[in-house]
């Protein structure tokens, strides 16, 4: 044991993340960000991209979160 580390590992994924990478759905949206209400937003374009950002910072100002710049 390690001080300061936990006595199992760190990063272990469980079946469904396996599953998941096995299986996985292949798209042309390489850029995400969070939604602001537990979600995200993909897109395929950096253009559209931007977009998904300042749907996630108004989100952010409806929650009363003020988002960083």
């Amino acid at each position: 044991m390690i001080n300061g580390l936990p006595p199992s590992p760190i990063c272990n994924p469980g079946k469904a993340a396996i599953e998941a990478v096995m299986h996985t759905n292949y798209t042309n949206e390489i850029y995400f960000v969070a939604d602001g209400k537990g979600g995200h937003l993909f897109s395929s374009s950096f253009k559209d991209h931007g977009k998904n950002i300042k749907k996630y910072r108004k989100a952010l100002l409806g929650n009363n979160v003020i988002p960083s710049q």
